[in-house]
């Protein structure tokens, strides 16, 4: 129920449904994983004993990888070269307009009974991001990790107009689901305020998110403020 897709294979082939064994390729149009819109891949596949390997080519999200489906399991590895994040937006950011661009590394888990409890691991070497007034970039590469709709990030640091991070942090897919960040975070307001975001409600929600936040340099029209714990 959550992948979708016109999917067209052929397979040379022998054995029983259950253990194949073979070659073969594929092809699936329109392809969609949880509202996650992948487009069209091409795929070889090579079966033995009912294990099955798969080498992809998905070009409309700019990525290519491999999977092995074996007792139930789906492993996949996934590398990415500037793929969209609108891609990802139904999954990640169902509420909030997602664009930018991602390359890495993704590798997944997904236990075929159950694909809800996929686990997901990202090492990512370069990330674009624009959700509504907030744009962002990451300065080096960076881990992600997502399970049981919460997605953790490490060793993260973005810059932004008005404002650096480097610290971790975890967040929930849910609707309303909370936000935890730890690190450092520094503030220019007057460029904050030029992109219509509001100072006040931005501190509220930083002192909200962790005791374990440091507001480092905060300037505004030229002054500087020494740092300070929030929370």
């Amino acid at each position: 129920p959550d992948a979708q897709g016109l999917a067209t294979f052929r397979l040379d082939g022998s054995g029983s449904f259950s253990k194949p064994s073979g070659t073969g390729s594929g092809r699936i149009e329109d392809l969609a994983w949880g509202g996650a819109r992948v487009g069209t891949t091409e795929s070889q596949v090579t079966a033995r004993a009912g294990r099955v390997d798969v080498s992809f080519d998905a070009p409309d999200v700019n990525a290519t990888g491999s999977a092995r489906l074996e007792r139930g399991t789906l492993r996949l590895t996934a590398n990415l070269s500037e793929t969209p994040l609108s891609v990802l937006r139904p999954v990640a950011s169902p509420d909030r307009p997602l664009e930018g661009q991602a390359t890495g590394t993704v590798t997944a888990t997904v236990p075929l009974s159950r694909p809800s409890a996929a686990r997901i691991e990202a090492r990512l070497e370069g990330l674009d991001v624009t959700s509504g007034t907030f744009t962002a970039r990451a300065t080096h590469p960076f881990t992600l990790t997502a399970q049981n709709q919460g997605v953790s990030v490490e060793d993260l640091a973005l810059v932004g107009p008005g404002f650096a991070f480097q610290g971790s942090g975890r967040f929930g897919t849910a609707p309303g689901a909370p936000l935890e960040a730890r690190g450092e975070v520094d503030l220019e307001l007057d460029k904050i305020k030029a992109h219509g975001v509001d100072v006040g409600e931005l501190i509220e929600r930083l002192q909200n998110a962790s005791s374990n936040m440091v507001l480092g340099q905060v300037t505004d029209s030229g002054l500087r403020y020494a740092a300070r714990a929030l929370g």
